[in-house]
């Protein structure tokens, strides 16, 4: 009798110790599992994500492509603007157009002729003359004009040529002055000046010059 006693709760210690041996090695069992399959998944991730090494390597050479491009391109040189003249030869220029237009041309020497063992000039009547003005001017009679010219009345036009009688065309001579030529057709200096629309005395050497009748 006191042998089945002892034996029963042997039995149940020994039972109680193999369930939790093969709890512990199911528990072992599944960390194991459960690293190698954190460990996978690890794996596979870094097998599907892209290299970042591989992209810098690439970013680097295509800069250094770009770069290699940009050197070898030359740069374009910028026109420089064309520089404006110098003051001395603008001056110049403006200087010799000024003197252009300064300058006065030579007047036309009169056209006279002879007619009768007269001479006569061809005067362009200009706006505001009038034949007792013309008569004046050249030291002619109104009638005398007149009848030179076959007018049957004493209007004048404008840009019209009318015949005045003259004493002479004269050329001056060097060093001849106004007074002395007045004195050799002996006529006053005056009339000769309003006859050849002069405004001084002056005379130039070769110059022709009209002589009125008086």
């Amino acid at each position: 009798m006191s042998l089945s006693r002892s034996s029963g709760p042997k039995k149940g210690n020994n039972s109680l110790i193999f369930i939790a041996g093969i709890l512990v090695i199911i528990l072992l069992a599944m960390i194991f599992w459960g690293m190698s399959r954190n460990s996978s998944i690890e794996q596979l991730i870094s097998s599907a994500a892209p290299d970042s090494s591989a992209f810098a390597s690439d970013s680097l050479l295509v800069a250094a492509g770009e770069q290699e491009v940009a050197e070898e391109q030359p740069e374009e040189k910028q026109e420089e603007p064309a520089a404006p003249p110098s003051t001395d030869s603008t001056a110049a220029v403006t200087d010799s157009a000024n003197a252009r237009a300064t300058e006065t041309p030579a007047a036309a020497a009169p056209v006279v002729s002879n007619e009768g063992g007269e001479t006569i000039y061809a005067y362009k009547i200009r706006k505001g003359d009038t034949m007792y003005k013309l008569a004046a001017r050249f030291g002619n009679k109104p009638a005398d004009i007149m009848a030179l010219n076959g007018l049957s009345d004493m209007s004048v036009q404008a840009d019209k040529t009318i015949k005045v009688k003259v004493k002479a065309l004269h050329s001056v001579g060097a060093g001849e002055g106004l007074n002395a030529i007045a004195e050799k057709y002996s006529v006053s200096a005056k009339s000769i000046k309003i006859a050849n629309d002069m405004k001084d005395d002056v005379l130039s050497q070769g110059a022709s010059i009209l002589i009125p009748l008086k």
